[in-house]
């Protein structure tokens, strides 16, 4: 359930965008946001066991991350992709640290999979995933025609 509604954020940064920005949310984007949307849904159709505050706590992690897209995106510009990354994960670090000590009960069994799990999350789905998503931003410029 936590991925269906994670899984939102690409329409729900749109549509911040569109109202915050002023940004055209175009057909084809619509359309993909469907077909997405769609492939989430399938994805995680038959792992739907969830708890009310799990799904409280997903729709307020798909709102902050969204707004601080947006915000981002509006307010920092100029900054430096890589270095911007590093403060965030700099600065998530310690709150994560401390809810994990508190709300959780960490005890490893297989180190080398928590070795090869971590660093697929750090790498892949955490430092790739906002390169990726800033790319354009610090990167790519379009073609003048």
């Amino acid at each position: 359930m936590v991925a269906l509604i994670q899984g939102f954020n690409p329409v729900l940064i749109a549509l911040m965008a569109g109202f915050f920005l002023g940004e055209e949310i175009t057909r084809r984007q619509r359309l993909g946001f469907t077909v997405g949307g769609a492939g989430v849904a399938l994805a995680v159709a038959d792992a739907l066991d969830f708890s009310t505050s799990a799904i409280v706590l997903s729709f307020v992690g798909l709102l902050g991350l969204s707004a601080g897209t947006v915000y981002q995106k509006r307010f920092t510009q100029g900054a430096d992709v890589r270095s911007s990354t590093a403060v965030h994960f700099l600065a998530g670090a310690p709150v994560m640290l401390v809810m994990t000590l508190t709300l959780e009960d960490p005890k490893v069994t297989d180190w080398g999979a928590f070795g090869g799990s971590l660093a697929w999350i750090v790498l892949v789905n955490s430092v790739g995933t906002f390169l990726l998503l800033n790319f354009r931003r610090c990167c790519w410029r379009p073609r003048r025609t």
